[in-house]
């Protein structure tokens, strides 16, 4: 996941946040007083030189992240998609999947098209492109786009999610363990 931490314009965010899930590509966007929450990251973009002391600090905390400061030399988005060929890309491409895919946005499940919400293809996003065990919390920060962690929604999309899988292959796709979070299931990779 890319996570970008910007104090100022919050339409360039959002826009920025949407060409990249259209791109397939997880995102997180946040100022610096929420950043931890999607800490640790596959890569942190800094947008202004004097927040970068603040979000090393942060990323310090948890397991280390490489941080780019943007250089205002490059288009934005140009600047963004080095930032994933140099940090992300490897991990998301070396991951193998045989069972699942994503293709033009859209996922395959056993080479079946699978139909599904804006919130569930977030969820299978993050969870398919994160290091390890995602938490309710993050999920819901991230998927759901609230203030506030909603656990229980994020029970429900996940199972919602998991009733669609299992009609194409017969297991639950997501995993869940309590005080660990969701992952994806070692059968489906």
């Amino acid at each position: 996941m890319i996570l970008i931490a910007d104090n100022t314009d919050r339409k360039i965010r959002r826009e920025i946040r949407e060409w990249l899930f259209s791109l397939s590509i997880p995102c997180a966007v946040a100022d610096t007083d929420r950043i931890d929450a999607y800490l640790p990251a596959g890569a942190v973009v800094v947008t202004e030189k004097y927040l970068l002391s603040e979000v090393e600090y942060m990323a310090s905390l948890h397991e280390p992240s490489p941080i780019e400061l943007y250089d205002e030399s490059a288009a934005f988005s140009e600047f963004i998609m080095d930032v994933y060929d140099r940090h992300c890309r490897e991990r998301c491409e070396g991951m193998g999947y045989r069972r699942l895919s994503c293709c033009d946005g859209e996922f395959l499940f056993f080479n079946k098209s699978v139909s599904m919400t804006k919130t569930e293809k977030r969820i299978l996003r993050m969870l398919l492109f994160s290091r390890d065990w995602e938490s309710g919390e993050r999920l819901s920060l991230y998927c759901l786009k609230k203030q506030k962690p909603d656990l229980k929604s994020i029970a429900v999309h996940i199972c919602n999610l998991n009733k669609k899988m299992n009609a194409a292959c017969g297991f639950d796709m997501i995993e869940h363990r309590r005080f660990s979070g969701y992952r994806i299931n070692n059968k489906a990779l």
